[in-house]
């Protein structure tokens, strides 16, 4: 018979056996916070520098649970999440989402609304909303607006999706900045109208009833009487209908593809059929979401081989619309000079004719010319209806100032170099990376004083290689030159940590020398203040000696990209150039301020870097012109174009590369 140990023995021997669990789980939680610190967190860091978001932020949140308090943690949670709050009417609703791209990975499950401070990748996502009793509701966007309103079945027209009602500008483009409008709600059409639905039409004798064409024939300047112009509108056996149609009827097994091949004219005749109208350019490109191109072409049916039924190709829009890119084209209601804006682009044009905008005669029937439809409570105000008369240009048939009227224009930007009176504002060390200053100096301009934010790496050797950065847009309408430009500097943290010293200067117009200056409608006043910014920048860093003056380059980014054409000629001290989303404009401006006139004076080494699907500088129109200018040999100048939309960094690591080795080439590898 086995004896028991005594009591004090026992106690002993369960104390060291516990004492055995705690060190051990000690040093297995000590080691899993060690692998959190040294393998999950750098991979987060990794993903959030290659823009993937999504993975990053998974990523970081296993991370969080073993090391919450961590700097670096606590950094890159700021940059890859953000924090949502939405309601929905009626409340309860179940809310999920998933990442865009992936239209058959799983869904996340956020809760039910209303939801409050929920944390959130930052990115584009596929949204599902689902109430009992309630339509579902399924959307494309970063984050929800704070408010939605669900609707019961009966209350959805057809097979529409809601767009409510709220102030909306297009994207810049070909177009300039259009005047925002406020839009009443309104429904549009889940798909294209199908040539089963358009057949409906045929069959209910459209193409005989004059009440449905309710918009005058014009051509040439006379006008047709509907007798005359009816019997154009027919298939290829002369039979009313389509042009891509065969003896009265699409090609067998068609019924679900979009009708293709129909003039505008038919168009506005089948939506008085089906007691809808055409959108407007502004409804149109408020449900299509063209600003989140680079998300929605690369899964959309665009420079493809073929037509495809609707649906087919999950390119959803921000309101939950399939096909508004690609597929077949879309007519709208909106007028331009005799023509009518046509949009998407169809199955057999290139991705940036998806934000692109386009105009055809109303008698085009062209095979990629198609239909989609809205509803709405009441007819259009004459605001809504009006034309768009825009003023443009093509800059590919512009020729640039001959060299002696350029002459003139570098003359009179001619600049005086005055006392600077520099002053250290401000000055923090606090992160691992780099130094912050914030400082001043006078412009030579009459009562013009500028601030400017210095980056100096804590790994870079000196005297630093230094990049001198201007802004986009965004920069005219922001109150606060440091805020901004530290988030630039994270964006830009690879010139950083190469070594390198960043300035972010407060361009006249920018920051706390705001002026509401419109980044598209610039002068000789502008350039002039800008002219003196950029040199007394150069001349503040000349005098401190951390800073090489003979390794300067210049990286502008948008807007940035597009004065740099300007600036460049006119400031002999910077050595290389580096132009992100940049493009020749194509809207009129002062000779003596116009870009296109700058660009072939650009003689030292340029990369440019743009987006495939860029809505604002189109590859074709926009970027192409603005490379063929570019004045360096061949050798010393680079196009790189990568699959974004407005917005390069969307794709850092390519861009990090590209610049990294651009400059690397032409200033030498960083120290």
């Amino acid at each position: 018979m086995a004896r028991s140990l005594p009591r004090p023995w026992a106690a002993f021997v369960v104390a060291v056996a516990l004492l055995g669990l705690v060190s051990g789980w000690s040093t297995w939680n000590d080691s899993r916070r060690r692998a959190a610190r040294e393998a999950t967190l750098p991979e987060a860091i990794r993903l959030a520098g290659e823009g993937s978001y999504v993975a990053a932020f998974d990523l970081a949140q296993s991370a969080r649970r073993l090391i919450p308090s961590e700097p670096a943690l606590l950094r890159l949670l700021s940059d890859v999440s953000r924090q949502v709050s939405f309601e929905t009417v009626p409340q309860g609703a179940r809310v999920s989402y998933k990442e865009y791209s992936d239209p058959d990975g799983p869904w996340r499950e956020l809760g039910a609304t209303p939801v409050r401070d929920a944390q959130i990748p930052r990115g584009f996502f596929r949204w599902r909303i689902e109430a009992p009793g309630y339509a579902p509701v399924d959307l494309a966007a970063s984050a929800l607006p704070s408010r939605l309103a669900l609707h019961r079945p009966a209350d959805v027209p057809g097979d529409m999706v809601y767009v409510p009602a709220g102030v909306f500008m297009p994207p810049m483009g070909m177009l300039g900045r259009l005047p925002p409008q406020n839009l009443p709600e309104y429904w549009i059409d889940r798909f294209e109208v199908t040539n089963g639905q358009f057949g409906k039409f045929v069959e209910a004798g459209g193409y005989r009833n004059p009440d449905y064409w309710k918009y005058p024939f014009e051509r040439n300047g006379g006008r047709l009487t509907w007798d005359e112009a009816v019997k154009g509108f027919v298939d290829s056996t002369g039979r009313p209908g389509p042009s891509t149609w065969e003896a009265g009827a699409c090609a067998p097994g068609k019924q679900e593809f979009p009708v293709s091949g129909v003039s505008w004219y038919e168009a506005a005749a089948y939506a008085e059929f089906a007691r809808k109208r055409l959108p407007t350019y502004y409804q149109w490109h408020r449900a299509a979401g063209a600003a989140f191109a680079n998300y929605i072409v690369p899964l959309a049916n665009l420079d493809a081989g073929s037509l495809a039924a609707v649906g087919a190709h999950p390119a959803i829009s921000p309101a939950g619309a399939y096909d508004m890119a690609g597929n077949v084209r879309e007519w709208t209601l909106t007028e331009r000079s005799g023509q009518r804006f046509i949009l998407g682009g169809a199955w057999n044009d290139p991705p940036h004719a998806f934000p692109w905008p386009a105009w055809r005669s109303p008698w085009d029937r062209s095979p990629g010319n198609g239909i989609r439809t809205v509803r709405y409570a009441r007819e259009l105000t004459a605001e809504m209806d009006a034309p768009l008369q825009q003023q443009i240009r093509d800059p590919n048939r512009q020729e640039p100032a001959a060299d002696e009227r350029f002459e003139a224009f570098r003359r009179m930007y001619a600049r005086k170099v005055a006392a600077l009176d520099p002053r250290i504002e401000s000055a923090d060390d606090s992160s691992p990376l780099w130094t912050r200053q914030i400082v001043s100096y006078a412009t030579g301009m009459p009562q013009q004083r500028m601030s400017a934010m210095l980056v100096l790496p804590k790994n870079g050797r000196r005297p630093l290689q230094t990049v001198v950065y201007y802004p986009g847009a965004r920069a005219l309408s922001s109150p606060n030159l440091e805020a901004m430009s530290l988030d630039q500097a994270r964006a830009h943290e690879f010139l950083i940590k190469s070594g390198r010293a960043m300035v972010f200067p407060a361009f006249w117009g920018m920051y706390e020398r705001r002026t509401g200056l419109e980044p598209l409608q610039h002068g000789r006043t502008a350039v002039t203040q800008w002219v003196h910014d950029l040199g007394a920048t150069l001349d503040y860093l000349a005098q401190r000696p951390e800073f090489d003056g003979g390794r300067i380059a210049y990286l502008g980014e948008s807007t940035g990209a597009r004065m740099g054409t300007i600036l460049l000629p006119l400031e002999e001290r910077i050595r290389v150039a580096v132009l992100l989303d940049g493009g020749v404009p194509y809207t009129p401006r002062a000779p003596e301020a116009d870009e296109l006139n700058f660009a072939p004076r650009v003689r030292i080494p340029t990369l440019m870097v743009n987006g495939r699907y860029d809505p604002l500088w189109p590859p074709d129109m926009a970027q192409e012109p603005l490379f063929r200018l570019l004045g360096p040999p061949e050798k010393d100048k680079k196009w790189v174009l990568v699959d974004a939309g407005a917005g390069v960094l969307l794709r850092r690591g390519q861009v990090a590369q590209a610049v990294l080795d651009w400059l690397d080439r032409y200033l030498g590898p960083a120290k």
